[in-house]
């Protein structure tokens, strides 16, 4: 599923993090230019949140635009030994081979002020991210993942990026059925449950989750690149756990249905 890239690293533009403020990514991301003179935000294999996270990073946002949800495009580049070298990115510890790069929108920001529902050029997808979210268990859904594009007359077109951080756990999700008192909702899931009218909305991307086939997820999960060392015991827990959670989605997504209130737009 993965096919070879035909880009080549071409300069360092620099790292998301800076050194007189407080680390914004973990993995220490850098911004780099290739040569189709398209700058790249690209995670590097051993970074400090792991390999892992780059599988994670790869499968769900694979499958979070397998369903129509908008994420950014990415490609899997390869990164020599050389260019690490010639920009001191060794001081991460970084290692040369493949990566994960996200195309990078110089003109998106983070959620960061208020926007209604008629700013929003594709308004329909923010049901999309909360069933995707909650099946896949991401607890790094902030204002920093949620990126506004500007379009004409002060509208926004939502993309969404970060899929790194996903820790699925059927455990977790069968305890929030239990005890919903449990359930806890980030600003940003509060803000696109504002957004939305109805619970068909979050029906509509249920169904088109559960409709993800089987053999599609393994095939993403086998295709994760064999220099990121990823052993077939973690692949497999991994597929196990995406599958589990898709068996108790319909129970979470009649609870979130619940908090929808669309006479409000503005969560605290």
């Amino acid at each position: 599923m993965i096919r070879k890239s035909k880009l080549r690293p071409i300069k360092l533009m620099g790292s998301i993090n800076r050194d007189d403020w407080p680390k914004i990514a973990q993995s220490d991301p850098q911004v780099l230019l290739f040569n189709n003179n398209k700058k790249f935000l690209v995670k590097f294999k051993n970074n400090p949140q792991g390999n892992k996270m780059l599988m994670r990073e790869f499968v769900c946002t694979s499958l979070a635009a397998h369903i129509g949800l908008p994420t950014v495009p990415f490609e899997i580049v390869n990164i020599p030994k050389k260019f690490l070298l010639k920009n001191d990115l060794k001081k991460y510890n970084f290692t040369p081979g493949n990566q994960f790069a996200s195309l990078y929108l110089d003109n998106s920001m983070g959620l960061w002020f208020k926007i209604e529902k008629e700013q929003i050029v594709n308004r329909s997808i923010l049901a999309g991210i909360l069933v995707f979210d909650f099946c896949l268990r991401n607890i790094d859904r902030d204002e920093s993942n949620i990126l506004l594009s500007p379009m004409e007359e002060s509208t926004f077109f939502i993309n969404i990026i970060d899929h790194g951080n996903c820790y699925l756990n059927k455990m977790e999700l069968e305890k929030i059925m239990d005890e919903p008192e449990t359930l806890e909702l980030s600003n940003v899931h509060k803000w696109c449950l504002s957004m939305l009218n109805d619970e068909k909305e979050l029906t509509f991307f249920l169904q088109k989750v559960l409709e993800i086939q089987d053999s599609y997820i393994s095939d993403l999960i086998d295709s994760t690149p064999a220099d990121w060392l990823i052993s077939n015991e973690v692949k497999k827990e991994f597929y196990t756990d995406i599958l589990e959670s898709k068996e108790v989605l319909a129970d979470v997504v009649k609870m979130l249905s619940s908090y929808i209130n669309p006479s409000t737009n503005n969560p605290s």
